[in-house]
């Protein structure tokens, strides 16, 4: 499939423009057929708003000493225990994403 790009920045999309001879065979990865309704002209990639943050933050600081003195509130776990169990899970799904398993991506 050809694609032109159109627009700049967020405001660019992609606009099927043609397609090849391997697409129209449906030779690509069997993808084709599954797309043989794909036209001319038709929009198949623009910027999803969702992705957009009102502000991007370079640091997030906390201070948990009012936690603690007005509700007793003392953390549970360590910081390095929490950071080793992040690390652990995503060692586990890169094991099964090389596997050919199906892993979700809960942090877009």
């Amino acid at each position: 499939m050809e694609i032109d790009w159109r627009g700049k920045g967020a405001d660019e999309t992609g606009v099927v423009s043609g397609f090849d001879a391997a697409f129209l065979r449906g030779k690509l990865n069997g993808s084709c057929k599954r797309n043989g309704n794909l036209k001319p002209r038709a929009e198949v990639v623009a910027v999803d708003p969702c992705y957009f943050r009102p502000t991007e933050v370079e640091t997030f600081l906390g201070d948990a000493s009012k936690a603690r003195q007005k509700f007793g509130r003392t953390p549970r776990i360590s910081f390095e225990e929490m950071v080793r169990e992040d690390l652990a899970l995503a060692a586990r799904d890169e094991v099964c994403r090389r596997e050919g398993f199906k892993v979700y991506d809960y942090h877009k």
